[in-house]
């Protein structure tokens, strides 16, 4: 029995779209997120339990990612400014080193600096800030961190200011 035009427009309609979704979504979950359905730590959440140097009672930051692929099974780290021991660029590259190796990832740099203000009316007060923001943001690129998250102000700052000092740096 031959299809009616209303079968066949139908049919061929949800081929269409299947060979289009297969193809457009399909192209986008080719390479499957390596952070899908994986769990991990925020380095905030036991910040007074670190030390830069071995202590009773203590852990030393670049012994994490061991500890948590030996340990814990997880692979997520997500950093913050005052759990890292050291900005130099030796420290921050040993730390990567020693996270690719145990196979996890570093996530984000969480810039919790207090009292910065990259869009103070005051052009001191925002290069002070706006070039922490900018150590921090080498650093992170050095650990590999797919993104950075600066501290949330108390309030909205003006953003064309933001934006301004941003461009600048």
């Amino acid at each position: 029995m031959q299809p009616t035009r209303r079968q066949f427009v139908q049919s061929t309609a949800s081929a269409s779209l299947g060979v289009f979704a297969q193809t457009v979504l399909g192209a986008k979950s080719a390479a499957p997120d390596p952070l899908a359905g994986q769990f991990g730590v925020t380095t905030g959440s036991f910040m007074r339990h670190l030390s830069p140097r071995r202590a009773k009672g203590k852990l030393v930051l670049l012994d994490l990612p061991a500890i948590m692929r030996d340990e814990l099974d997880m692979r997520v780290i997500d950093l913050m400014t005052r759990t890292l021991a050291s900005f130099e660029p030796k420290y921050l590259e040993e730390f990567r080193s020693r996270a690719e190796k145990a196979g996890c990832i570093i996530t984000n740099l969480k810039m919790n600096h207090k009292g910065l203000e990259p869009a103070s009316l005051d052009e001191s007060r925002r290069r002070r800030a706006l070039d922490e923001y900018k150590r921090t943001i080498d650093a992170a690129e050095i650990l590999g961190c797919r993104w950075v998250r600066p501290l949330p102000a108390p309030k909205r700052p003006n953003l064309d200011r933001l934006a301004a000092g941003h461009n600048t740096t």
